[in-house]
């Protein structure tokens, strides 16, 4: 419980700020900026209407992991999992990306559990004669609300899915075929509108580049780009790799046995291009045209933890070794005890005592060093958002620089030269560490202002500015 009471983070404010609006305005916003949020943002507002705090918007995502946990247990079951039945639920639960998109206030958390509820209902078409693409499409388009990116790997399956059941009524292939189209177009509208209002997201190019290629390319089993940083981290991929490894040459080994083949091949694949496409698709999509970022393939952390529990159910039954007794309650013992120590370390020690974006104390700071002709400075509708939260909690009044028309922009402020000349002259201004090339900052100093002092507080910049 103390991880929901972390200081927010930017993006966190951002979603706060959006789900805390009346429904007009929240529609007004998303006609302007971040149309591919709107289901969240959505969900979250009916959510914050039985209280109005961070830590319990926040339980929504803790929420929607704990959920998740429980709905991937009905995946392994639909896929005929024995042994391994529970271990999909356990790498999940222990999956570091995960944990820490579950104590973050954005949409990943829940894109996990539409995920897994998404290939649940791919499963359940596959294997049933009667049953329609209906619930699979709306589970489908709802994922794709909460996270676009998504699509990447939604749309292979559906239409994969429809190719393999060539054997249907007509009619269940023609109902199943309109859906399909219906969603494509449905897409496209979407997509276009997101592109449109992205097109000045520069950012993202100089993100990608700046992390290495191989940290990509862990994708699901990733840690070390989260905004709370997990001790050994690195460690999570190679243990990952080394698993899969062996699993599937276990799996090659008795390939020709059904007997011991424990999952259809058709489900097989369904779950790894669950756990790789979207990665892979990114990655790829990102070396011409940069838009990805390790949170936005969260969802795809469920196919990595069901892959990690078939590799494990097929070297407990094909390796000699593993099918002794004695070794039996030893491997599964092993495995529970990692995982416990691994879920200690990922929950106790970094995520409680680490902090991306300390604006709590940010707050305090500037509620101690300012006085009665202050003026605070905030460039983005997130810090504003954050900054007067904490001020409301601690009691503390603050006079803020007006906000200009696009709430939205870079920097949200009215910059006219008759707010300049009402301007108090002395001012804080608060921004990111990296703050030398700031249009803010040269505002300032072109109307006169002069930079007196700067004090760094975990990832932000207070900067103090006088004019004389």
């Amino acid at each position: 419980m103390f991880s929901a009471n972390k200081p927010l983070f930017r993006d966190e404010a951002f979603s706060y700020f959006s789900s805390s609006q009346t429904l007009q305005h929240l529609i007004s916003e998303v006609k302007v900026t971040n149309i591919y949020y709107f289901s969240y943002y959505f969900v979250l507002h009916s959510w914050l209407l039985f209280a109005h705090n961070v830590v319990w918007a926040r339980l929504f995502s803790i929420l929607a992991f704990g959920i998740s946990i429980y709905e991937i247990a009905k995946t392994a079951r639909l896929l005929g999992l024995k042994s391994s039945r529970y271990l999909p639920s356990l790498f999940l639960a222990t999956s570091p990306l995960a944990i820490q998109e579950s104590l973050y206030l954005r949409p990943y958390s829940l894109s996990i559990l539409i995920a897994i509820i998404f290939i649940n209902q791919v499963i359940i078409f596959d294997k049933n004669t009667n049953q329609t693409l209906t619930k699979t499409s709306v589970a489908s388009f709802f994922l794709m609300s909460i996270d676009l990116h998504a699509a990447c790997f939604a749309f292979p399956i559906i239409l994969g899915a429809l190719v393999r059941k060539h054997k249907c009524a007509k009619q269940n292939i023609l109902i199943a075929a309109f859906q399909t189209i219906f969603l494509i177009i449905s897409f496209y509208i979407f997509s276009h509108s997101v592109l449109t209002q992205s097109a000045g997201a520069s950012w993202y190019s100089s993100y990608f580049h700046s992390i290495p290629f191989v940290v990509n390319l862990e994708g699901p089993a990733s840690s070390s780009t989260g905004l709370f940083p997990i001790a050994g981290s690195g460690l999570y991929p190679l243990v990952m790799l080394a698993l899969l490894t062996l699993g599937a040459i276990s799996y090659l080994a008795t390939r020709k046995n059904q007997s011991l083949r424990l999952v259809d091949r058709w489900d097989l694949g369904v779950i790894a291009a669950w756990a790789f496409l979207p990665t892979a698709a990114m990655v790829g999509i990102s070396l011409v045209h940069p838009i990805y970022i390790t949170r936005y393939i969260t969802y795809s952390v469920p196919g990595l933890a069901i892959l990690m529990a078939i590799a494990c159910e097929s070297i407990y039954i094909n390796f000699t070794l593993i099918k002794s007794r004695i070794l039996k309650p030893i491997l599964f013992s092993s495995v529970l005890g990692a995982a416990l120590v691994w879920t200690f370390i990922t929950c106790d020690i970094p995520v409680a005592k680490t902090y991306a974006y300390n604006l709590w104390s940010a707050e305090k700071y500037l509620a101690s060093s300012g006085g009665p002709n202050v003026e605070i400075v905030l460039p983005t509708i997130s810090l504003k958002t954050a900054i007067s939260y904490y001020a409301n909690i601690d009691h503390n009044s603050f006079t803020y620089w007006p906000q200009g028309k696009n709430i939205w922009s870079a920097t949200s402020l009215n910059l006219d030269q008759a707010t300049f000349a009402a301007a108090s002259s002395n001012v804080w201004l608060v921004y990111e560490n990296s703050y030398d090339d700031a249009p803010i900052v040269a505002s300032l100093r072109e109307h006169g202002y002069a930079q007196t002092g700067t004090t760094l507080i975990e990832g932000v910049a207070l900067i103090h500015f006088e004019r004389h």
